[in-house]
């Protein structure tokens, strides 16, 4: 009997927070099948919380290469990890390089040429706020043209590529996935959070957990809590994050005497316990790709409120399985917050279907095998050619 040796994949990433990418690239350490060999060359600072990434990494003994650049050499640095990591490609003999972020697109565009591997590359979305970004995400772009593969997160994400000059043929959309947490834990969770927290038991809870950045619109999510601040509903708002926004969000909610509403409570690894906790969660980005926070939340029984942007109207139908709002718009947030808070009854229908909609359509073992059909597939082609 013969059997079939695993596809060995170099995962090239880049590191910067313990956020969406990350948890998609535990997601795939964990559950990826036997048939695929997955092994990680990650790219990091050394001054980030991206260190409870790599925490995790070792707690689940997942064997991995880290590159550490410091900012004192920080362009010397850049060039001998790249140096060291293709040292790597070569002597680990992988099949197929499979590259997330601009950095590990440039590494990944550079071993396939050096030593013919076919190479893939996930797109999570494009943020061009500053002039440094807009230049990474162009260079990109012209490193994309030249993949054998790349995954596009979300539809919307997938036509932004096109539209930029890759290969229609040669992207496919493969939408993020979550795994479904135990019941019984989230119950023992959601009732020590909230004894935590002091909170009645007809106190609603919102949440939002991401990065604090422009493009996460968390500012309209405290507008819209001032706005309702005024009101008869009994509310609170927890923000689980870090991010260069965290100093102007501390200001807005000073200045609008929040301090007893909004409660910035910074990075935490384990957003699980806090999900459990509240009543609804906000999503108020002005761009996405498909946001992983939104799938753990909906993951969770928790009923969501979304920005319309990015990907997002492709997981949310408005009423159905949660509720949508046009991107930067407080008042119509804190209307869609107010009509939550107003009905448990919604909230337990919009919970239940997000629910099933994230069993049915966003398994994490569906997603992985879609991925390695993917490996499959640029591996056949080159030995075809």
């Amino acid at each position: 009997m013969t059997t079939t040796a695993p596809i060995r994949v170099a995962l090239l990433a880049t590191i910067t927070d313990y956020g969406g990418i990350e948890k998609v690239l535990l997601n795939m350490l964990q559950h990826m099948d036997g048939s695929v060999e997955l092994r990680p060359i990650l790219f990091s600072r050394a001054d980030l919380k991206e260190a409870a990434f790599f925490d995790q990494l070792e707690a689940l003994r997942i064997p991995h290469v880290r590159f550490v650049n410091t900012r004192k050499r920080r362009y010397f640095n850049v060039v001998k990890n790249m140096r060291d990591a293709l040292a790597i490609l070569r002597d680990e003999r992988v099949d197929v390089v499979h590259c997330h972020g601009y950095r590990a697109d440039l590494l990944g565009l550079i071993a396939a040429a050096r030593y013919r591997l076919p190479v893939v590359s996930t797109c999570h979305g494009f943020i061009a706020t500053d002039r440094n970004l807009q230049f990474n995400v162009r260079a990109d772009f012209w490193a994309l043209k030249r993949f054998d593969r790349v995954i596009a997160v979300s539809d919307s994400i997938r036509a932004i590529l096109v539209e930029q000059g890759i290969d229609a043929k040669r992207v496919a959309v493969i939408t993020n996935a979550v795994s479904l947490p135990d019941l019984e834990q989230q119950l023992a969770s959601r009732k020590a959070v909230r004894a935590a927290l002091q909170l009645r038991g007809d106190d609603v809870l919102f949440g939002y957990v991401g990065r604090l950045a422009e493009e996460k619109g968390v500012d309209q999510l405290v507008k819209a809590a001032r706005q309702m601040a005024g009101g008869t509903t009994r509310f609170r708002v927890v923000v689980l994050g870090d991010g260069p926004r965290r100093p102007s969000l501390e200001q807005l909610i000073r200045e609008a005497n929040l301090g007893g509403v909004v409660t910035l409570l910074g990075f935490d690894k384990d957003p699980a316990r806090w999900y459990s906790a509240m009543d609804a969660f906000v999503l108020p980005s002005l761009q996405e790709g498909t946001p992983m926070a939104l799938l753990e939340a909906m993951a969770h029984r928790v009923p969501v409120i979304a920005s319309a942007v990015g990907g997002v109207p492709a997981i949310i139908t408005h009423d159905l399985n949660g509720l949508l709002v046009p991107p930067g718009d407080s008042q119509e947030l804190m209307l869609a917050m107010q009509r939550l808070a107003a009905s448990s009854a919604l909230r337990a229908t919009l919970a239940d279907a997000g629910f099933a909609c994230v069993r049915d359509s966003y398994d994490v073992n569906s997603w992985t095998g879609k991925i390695g059909g993917i490996y499959n597939a640029v591996l056949n082609a080159q030995r075809n050619n």
